[in-house]
């Protein structure tokens, strides 16, 4: 069954397959660009689309990469793969490790397939819906308020490995909106715990700091060496804005080395003021 409308005077309109309508034959064609303009190619560079639609447009209906993640069994085995699917030519514009990856001989005998065993399939449909949104993707997509910091640094380990330059550009400026948005975590605490006493708000504030706790954690293993603006940002911000009760259960709640690293930053912070 097949729905066809046309509007120009003369036309025919056929609809829900009525009995004795006659639709006409339609061509289908791939998006290349504005009626009358220059067509666009996989080779078109970002900023030569009239607009970041138009890019997006042009991707989805362009040639795949398949991600396959391995689901790992507790003894390390892997059980399956779980299959996602993202445009060549978005991650190839904006991942050098895909770029390179896609000229490579493997990709062209394995059908544009790339296995990751570390990697969940969650991480890459955030990531694809983190460059496909402009580095602008509401925060509630990529999780819970109070996971939304973690998932936020796993994007932006994700970009550093795929060498995802102006992605990693715009995960800097969502960390630093991050921080802008919760610099009322305090007054937030107060209100919703000790003023309200809504059923749950304890346990959704220890689980942001624990989210905090846990980012600091993976960035520090994955940078040991590097980021360090970025773990200062990290510390100065729970130092000034986790609530005080909270600060109170860290050895209990969260990493001890985080809360230790809390202390030193606060003691060094002092002592330099």
């Amino acid at each position: 069954m097949s729905t066809t409308t046309n509007n120009n005077k003369g036309g025919v309109v056929a609809t829900n397959g009525e009995e004795g309508s006659r639709s006409p034959p339609v061509e289908v064609v791939p998006y290349t660009g504005p009626a009358g303009g220059v067509a666009y190619t996989q080779m078109t560079p970002p900023e030569m689309f009239c607009d970041f639609i138009a890019y997006i447009l042009f991707c989805d209906q362009g040639p795949k990469l398949r991600i396959l993640c391995a689901n790992i069994l507790e003894d390390g085995r892997v059980k399956n793969w779980t299959e996602y699917l993202l445009s060549r030519k978005l991650f190839s514009d904006f991942g050098a490790y895909f770029e390179a990856a896609m000229r490579g001989p493997f990709l062209e005998s394995n059908d544009y397939t790339i296995h990751f065993d570390d990697l969940e399939v969650e991480d890459f449909v955030r990531l694809n819906l983190f460059v496909r949104t402009n580095g602008t993707a509401p925060r509630i997509q990529l999780g819970l308020r109070e996971e939304q910091f973690y998932n936020l640094i796993r994007l932006f380990i994700l970009a550093d490995r795929f060498h995802m330059v102006k992605v990693l550009g715009w995960l800097r400026t969502a960390l630093d909106e991050h921080f802008l948005d919760n610099a009322t975590w305090m007054s937030v605490y107060d209100y919703e715990v000790l003023e309200q006493n809504i059923p749950g708000a304890e346990d959704r504030h220890r689980a942001m700091l624990h989210n905090y706790g846990a980012a600091y954690t993976l960035l520090h293993s994955t940078f040991p060496d590097h980021e360090a603006p970025m773990k200062d940002k990290i510390l100065t911000f729970v130092n000034a804005n986790c609530p005080g009760p909270l600060m109170t259960q860290l050895y209990r709640d969260i990493d001890v080395d985080f809360a230790l690293e809390l202390f030193r930053h606060m003691f060094q912070r002092r002592i330099r003021l």
